[in-house]
């Protein structure tokens, strides 16, 4: 789900990375997905065996008086059968429960990494060091304001969207580059900023230019003496 929140966020920003996670992480949480999965279709399986035992249970407790003898060999068979398959669906349900509390927390670790990244990014854009940016489980971005409030980034001023969506860029970049250090690629990314957001947009630039190369393309000619 947050993956597919992701493709809609690209889909309607194209300048913001793609939805790949870097390959250890992503096998990592697939890996955990896929035994999610698998644990749930076997606790499926093994409480239909509990309900099926118990069925059988029942029609051994009302059998003829003819056949009570074997019945109740019978029926302390099945008990017992209930119990040990009772006991791998205790097991099975605790196993499920811990594999899917490792999938959310690995997902909120690396959702709250991201959050610190873009918030940092956002606050050098800015120039407001009391804004705060969270993502949410399907990786939605929300703002703290100063006075506490929280807004949705479609609620911001259209320079401020788009400091926060270069922010986004640039958190996710340093994220998913891992230790490659990649070129980055800017086509015309700063169209509603003021000269005020400029400024602090080209000391942002010009930091990332010290540790990556940095292509920024634009009609603009103030941007010839970056």
């Amino acid at each position: 789900v947050a993956l597919l929140r992701w493709q809609e966020l690209v889909s309607r920003h194209p300048g913001l990375p793609g939805a790949d996670l870097n390959e250890d992480t992503d096998a990592r949480y697939r890996s955990l997905q896929q035994e999610v999965a698998g644990l749930a279709s076997r606790l499926g399986e093994k409480r239909e065996q509990v309900d099926r035992l118990r069925g059988r249970q029942a029609e051994l407790v009302g059998a003829a008086p003819g056949n009570l003898a074997g019945a109740e060999v019978r029926l302390g068979e099945v008990l017992a059968e209930t119990e040990h398959v009772g006991l791998e669906v205790e097991a099975l349900a605790l196993a499920h429960h811990t594999l899917t509390q490792a999938a959310q927390d690995f997902q909120a670790g690396y959702r709250q990494r991201l959050s610190a990244a873009v918030t940092g990014h956002f606050t050098a854009l800015s120039g407001v060091g009391e804004r705060r940016v969270e993502l949410d489980e399907e990786f939605g971005a929300g703002v703290f304001l100063e006075d506490g409030q929280k807004v949705r980034a479609d609620q911001l001023s259209q320079g401020a969207r788009d400091q926060l969506f270069l922010a986004l860029r640039l958190a996710i970049a340093d994220l998913l580059s891992g230790d490659y250090v990649l070129p980055f690629i800017f086509d015309d990314p700063l169209l509603h900023f003021d000269s005020g957001r400029l400024a602090l947009a080209r000391e942002v630039i010009q930091r990332l230019a010290s540790r990556r190369q940095v292509l920024l393309f634009s009609h603009r000619q103030e941007f010839a003496s970056w």
